[in-house]
């Protein structure tokens, strides 16, 4: 499909067949990306060990801010691109991806090397216990080798959606994710690798993932074009990638800090089991909530480019048609969770005291849950239109604000219970803020489309 067609699709088309052909394939892909992490925890949890869960656990802060740094350079440059085309300028969206990719290739290489260097002071700081620290060294060596080509491809996803070309960015993710998969049938099965043989196997998806959408660049279905050149580094653009892509990069940095609080607490109140409930309890909450965020990415083309182009009322049905449709996930989710919550923990362990606690767990922790899907698109919703202080806000008020509070005084009080309780409240007040916000802007928007 060549560039003109594209962009006559996102600029006139019906809009709600429009993000389902935007969305699907991100909600596809997303969830299959999901689906890895799951299999991931399914392997560790039933060939490797309850310790090896937790050491995985320990790691997934770390995980959680190289995935940031991949977010904000992807949404950044990929919410520019689309307004970028939506003005027609394709020089100005081409001079946008060429500094994402200079960026990718800067922070992968500074984590890559950081955390060789620091390791053991890392580990220990995002809460080990004894038994945990040597499985969550072995694995988190290995998986950060990788951080160029997760951040690299995490970008690429971004753009190739900000192109319209959803399907192209789910064949990526989906790909990266079934060999994945394999690789660690393959490493821990046959080889006996352990946590090792997960690490490398996510390494390995993430090198093919950039492999394959480098060739997609360098082909005639893109109409971006593939440059990479430093002499082409301009700071008032990485600054523009930064400045939408923050919101997105402190709520995983928010996310990655609460989960540091939220791994010490465990440990304090429940020790390594405690630490491998979570690990089970967040790999499922990230696993139903990749298709909410499918969601939002299919709305986001839509948004960024009929913003750019002034149609301001497809702009507020995309977040109308967008909402529902992320509110209706979270609720199944929700019904899900509530209704088989031993089900839903024995499918990673046969640990009967494992499941025990994080059937229990998992049952508070997912009370407010129903609300998440609402809030994740009204944060995106913000990014689309370039608004970066109301996505900042949105994206880091549920953890930052409220959760990390929470996780330092319930506890106190109500023990492991006070842990799982702190997230259903932070999401029900988040979704107020979401509110307060989007009210504004819709009414805003609504009063520019009448004149």
């Amino acid at each position: 499909m060549d560039k003109s067609k594209r962009n006559h699709i996102l600029a006139d088309d019906n809009i709600g067949r429009l993000h389902w052909k935007l969305a699907v394939p991100a909600m596809v892909g997303m969830f299959v990306m999901a689906l890895y992490n799951i299999v991931d925890t399914i392997f560790v949890g039933r060939f490797v060990g309850t310790n090896a869960i937790a050491g995985l656990t320990v790691a997934f802060p770390m995980q959680m801010i190289v995935m940031g740094f991949g977010i904000m350079n992807g949404i950044g440059s990929a919410a520019l691109i689309s307004i970028s085309l939506g003005e027609r300028n394709q020089d100005k969206a081409n001079k946008i991806f060429h500094n994402s990719l200079l960026m990718a290739l800067f922070l992968g290489l500074f984590f890559t090397i950081t955390i060789q260097v620091f390791l053991d002071k890392v580990i220990l700081l995002f809460g080990a216990s004894p038994e945990v620290l040597p499985l969550t060294r072995q694995y988190l060596r290995i998986i950060m080798l990788g951080s160029t080509f997760q951040i690299a491809a995490m970008t690429g996803n971004n753009v190739i959606r900000a192109e319209g070309q959803a399907k192209i960015a789910m064949i990526s993710m989906v790909s990266g994710a079934v060999l994945n998969i394999i690789l660690d049938a393959v490493f821990i099965l046959i080889f006996k690798m352990g946590v090792q043989g997960v690490a490398i196997g996510t390494v390995a998806a993430q090198i093919f993932q950039t492999i394959y959408q480098y060739i997609y660049f360098k082909s005639r279905k893109s109409s971006m074009l593939y440059k990479f050149c430093f002499r082409e580094f301009n700071p008032q653009i990485v600054y523009n990638i930064v400045r939408i892509g923050v919101a997105s990069f402190f709520r995983n940095i928010a996310g990655s800090l609460m989960m540091i609080i939220f791994n010490n607490v465990l440990r304090h109140y429940g020790g390594a089991l405690a630490l491998a409930a979570a690990g089970v309890m967040f790999r499922f909450l990230h696993f139903t909530f990749m298709p909410v965020v499918g969601i939002a990415q299919g709305m986001q083309p839509i948004v960024g480019y009929n913003f750019g182009a002034q149609r301001l009322d497809k702009v507020i049905k995309a977040w109308k048609i967008s909402s529902i449709r992320a509110s209706m996930i979270s609720i199944f989710a929700f019904v899900i969770v509530m209704a088989f919550p031993h089900l839903i923990i024995s499918i990673f362990t046969t640990d009967k005291e494992l499941i025990e606690l994080a059937a229990h767990g998992i049952r508070i922790m997912f009370a407010g849950s129903f609300v998440i899907g609402f809030q994740v698109v009204g944060a995106t919703f913000f990014q689309a239109i370039n608004k970066a202080l109301p996505s900042f806000i949105l994206s880091v008020s549920r953890q930052l604000l409220i959760l990390i509070p929470l996780l330092l005084v319930l506890p106190r009080y109500m023990g492991l219970n006070g842990a799982w309780l702190a997230h259903p409240i932070s999401d029900y007040l988040s979704a107020l803020i979401t509110i307060y916000f989007l009210g504004k802007q819709i009414k805003q928007m609504k009063i520019a489309a009448t004149q």
